[in-house]
């Protein structure tokens, strides 16, 4: 048995008209939060897509993303790949530039949905 932690669409990136702050800034305090969360009750985290908002982030933008990864490489961070708007397609998307760094972790060939994991992703991630 595993312990996980599961969030999905962070949209990171964006920049909605109806926010005051600095949306990339509120996501990256969120995402430390919750990597902290999970490293203090060692639990494997879980995003269920749409970690981008848009495929052509500027950056700018990624740089400070990265970091935070980087922080945090000693979890293991798994990660779906959402709508195409907003994550790209595969071999374009900043989503496979953290997987081909090795900050997260996902099977390419999958193509599950978050509700239900191909059997390579159930095997990885213990899931029977």
């Amino acid at each position: 048995m595993f312990r996980a932690i599961y969030f999905t669409d962070t949209h990171y990136g964006c920049q909605p008209l109806t926010r005051k702050d600095n949306y990339n800034e509120s996501i990256l305090k969120k995402l430390e939060w919750i990597f902290n969360l999970a490293k203090k009750n060692n639990c494997i985290v879980l995003h269920g897509g749409d970690l981008f908002d848009k495929p052509n982030i500027s950056l700018t933008d990624l740089i400070p993303l990265v970091n935070l990864f980087r922080k945090y490489n000693d979890l293991q961070i798994y990660s779906i790949r959402g709508n195409e708007g907003h994550d790209g397609l595969e071999e374009l998307s900043p989503l496979e530039f953290l997987k081909i760094t090795g900050m997260i972790k996902n099977n390419p060939s999958c193509n599950s949905t978050g509700k239900e994991y191909c059997q390579e992703c159930k095997k990885e991630l213990g899931i029977k």
